[in-house]
């Protein structure tokens, strides 16, 4: 007969797979944190930390030294003046804190230190205050405003005084709790590309290494404009062709050689677009979801200028080099190739000839003014 501590042992075994299955499929938010305090700082915070540390993927464990903690994260609770007892022989605070904290925390009854320290590969932060009370109010507190109290950045090793430790302008909460990053990496999956980027721009997975070296990988990425615009900004460097030579290069050699002149970019970003559906076109008709490269030639100027143009939402966009930001949108190409002037030499001087260029280099279709 199944008594009632059989079924108690079984829902904690149960909990028990539950939790480690859920550590073991999210191994960035799985971390160890060590706590080290004397009875009393433990009595009235141990309720908090042992509630929020499981939500937030922690395994708990109580150490009364810090040699028992290895390359992790430690919070001490208390500062220098904590009695120490068995469960904290030795108060670390007295050694971490500079004299200006310590004078702080025994002169003014407001006082709370949080101060974060690297020592022997542990990411230490001491949470104290005044009191012990001022300590317990600290360490449930949230004082970046990120929605992580301050004893879980602790003890996930971010910094409670800052709402994006790795400055990588995605939020401490959005990467424990959302994004599944590294809330103090700024590439976590180490590919060469930022967590942001990856998350806001190319809707890549950041825990997830790509092979960025690679023509096709990045070619299948870059299936949106804004994608290419981002990607040629940061990887692509402009350069011209050699005087008295008129260039065009590939999209798979303006990648490796990571950069070239405007109709390289423009080629480029046509050629991903290509690859990931969309449909070339010289505008005879308004299509969305359709591009092509064009070339611009103007009276009085001997070189002319290539973008990439194409078609969303019933009206025309503009991708430049680089040194000219994206643009758009655009009711016709007359307008188009008058701010494209405007951007090259302050003035709209008229324009003798456009032409299309397909994604392999090839004019397709040349409209020269009558």
């Amino acid at each position: 007969m199944e008594t009632f501590e059989m079924r108690r042992t079984t829902i904690i075994l149960l909990s028990l797979l539950i939790c480690t299955s859920s550590l073991i499929d999210n191994p960035i938010s799985a971390r160890i944190a060590y706590v080290i305090s004397n009875q009393i700082d433990w009595a009235l915070n141990s309720q908090l930390l042992s509630e929020v540390a499981p939500k937030y993927g922690i395994i708990l464990r109580r150490v009364t030294n810090l040699s028992l903690a290895k390359n992790a994260n430690v919070l001490i609770l208390g500062g220098h003046l904590a009695p120490t007892d068995e469960w904290m022989p030795k108060n670390y605070a007295e050694e971490l804190l500079n004299e200006e904290e310590k004078s702080k925390l025994e002169s003014d009854k407001k006082a709370v230190v949080i101060k974060t320290v690297e020592k022997n590969g542990n990411r230490i932060t001491i949470i104290a205050g005044y009191n012990r009370y001022n300590t317990s109010l600290a360490t449930q507190s949230n004082y970046d405003w990120d929605s992580l109290p301050n004893a879980v950045e602790a003890m996930l090793g971010t910094d409670p005084r800052q709402g994006d430790t790795d400055n990588d302008t995605l939020p401490d909460d959005k990467e424990v709790l959302e994004y599944l990053t590294d809330p103090l990496s700024i590439d976590t999956d180490s590919d060469g590309e930022s967590d942001a980027v990856e998350i806001l721009v190319y809707e890549t997975d950041p825990k997830k290494p790509e092979r960025w070296q690679d023509f096709n990988t990045v070619v299948r990425i870059l299936n949106a404009p804004k994608k290419i615009s981002r990607y040629m900004e940061d990887h692509f460097t402009y350069y011209s062709d050699p005087e008295g030579e008129d260039i065009w290069q590939k999209a798979r050699e303006t990648f490796y050689r990571k950069g070239g002149d405007c109709e390289d970019y423009a080629i480029f970003a046509l050629y991903c677009l290509r690859m990931n559906g969309w449909s070339y076109d010289a505008f005879d008709v308004l299509r969305n979801n359709s591009a092509a490269v064009m070339g611009i030639t103007w009276y009085g100027f001997e070189e002319g200028h290539a973008v990439m143009v194409y078609v969303m939402d019933g009206r025309y966009y503009v991708i430049h080099n680089g040194l000219i930001p994206s643009e758009g949108p655009f009711p016709d190409l007359e307008s188009l190739i008058d701010l494209i002037a405007q951007r090259l030499f302050f003035f709209s001087p008229p324009w003798e000839a456009y032409f299309f260029i397909n994604e392999h280099g090839e004019i397709t279709e040349i409209v020269e003014k009558g």
